[in-house]
């Protein structure tokens, strides 16, 4: 006679089914316990996490999401990288206030454009004085945030005949210095002061 028959002579067809049972029970118990996994997991379903979860980075292997994808506790949280960030499609960017879209210590067009650091504009009053016929005068604007590194562009207010902008530069910081031509048309003409607006490159 085998052990098993032996088993449930003596203990019966209801203690069996009790061992059974609380077997059943204690593997429950205790896979629901767990909270580490040791091997991978692979699903071709959702995975679904009712509490926090979180994910570490074992070696340097990319990562990616198919939806919007938040750095931090919120999706208002900050995104920083040290090294070079690359993209292969288009980036959007979108703000909430207005401070402003974003903002980047230097920006490159296209693999043969320039580098732009700085982008500064804003308007001056020049006061050139009078300018004696067929000479050249020179004056200077108030511009905040111009540097001698900038390269100026100027859009000059001119309501005198005969007057026309010949240059105009950052020669100092906070300063463009402008230089002013007058064709002789009328003799000597002193220029209304007006606003002329302006705009740095660096």
């Amino acid at each position: 006679m085998s052990k098993i028959s032996t088993f449930y002579k003596r203990t019966g067809p209801v203690s069996v089914i009790l061992s059974v049972i609380f077997s059943v029970l204690f593997v429950v118990t205790v896979v629901q316990a767990a909270t580490t996994i040791g091997t991978n997991i692979s699903t071709d379903g959702t995975v679904s996490v009712a509490g926090l979860s979180t994910f570490g980075n074992a070696s340097s292997t990319q990562f990616s999401v198919f939806n919007n994808a938040y750095f931090g506790a919120t999706a208002t949280s900050t995104f920083s990288s040290t090294g070079a960030l690359t993209l292969a499609g288009a980036l959007t960017l979108t703000t909430a206030s207005s401070t402003g879209l974003a903002t980047l210590d230097s920006v490159k067009v296209s693999s043969v454009g320039d580098t732009v650091a700085d982008i500064q504009h804003g308007t001056c009053t020049v006061t050139i004085g009078s300018i004696t016929a067929s000479t050249t005068a020179m004056t200077t604007c108030t511009a905040t945030g111009v540097t001698t590194s900038h390269k100026v562009f100027v859009t000059p207010y001119i309501t005198n005949n005969g007057i026309f902008m010949v240059s105009a530069s950052s020669t100092a910081d906070n300063t463009i210095q402008i230089a002013v031509h007058n064709v002789g048309y009328t003799g000597a003409v002193n220029p209304a002061d007006n606003l002329w607006s302006w705009m740095a490159v660096r």
